[in-house]
């Protein structure tokens, strides 16, 4: 008779310690899905639910770390190879200058 006692006092805990939530405001949504649906019921009586739910809690966020850190590095930028400008077209001057009217000569203008 006191170990069928000490066995219901053990079920009564553990149905204490299952309506309890790590974030106080998933309380209400927990306690429903509680009454609403019978294996959410049992996950939390299974003693290694919290345990569970640690790990997968750990695992989560070191991912979201990882995935936010691994976006916000840029790699780094290929080197790249200075522009080469050439000019296709030439202005060549011909004949002497005539500095009495300021003028170089004539002007001619030579494409390739």
């Amino acid at each position: 008779m006191l170990g069928r006692i000490e066995e219901i006092d053990q079920k009564i805990i553990q149905v204490q310690k299952s309506t309890k939530t790590l974030f106080s405001f998933f309380a209400p949504w927990h306690h429903y899905c509680r009454s609403k649906c019978k294996p959410y019921y049992s996950w939390h009586l299974n003693p290694f639910s919290k345990l569970a739910h640690w790990t997968f809690l750990i695992i989560y966020c070191l991912s979201l770390s990882l995935i936010i850190v691994s976006l916000s590095i840029a790699p780094p930028a290929p080197p790249t190879q200075a522009a080469i400008y050439t000019n296709t077209s030439a202005d060549v001057v011909v004949g002497q200058p005539d500095f009495t009217t300021g003028t170089a000569g004539t002007t001619q203008r030579h494409f390739k």
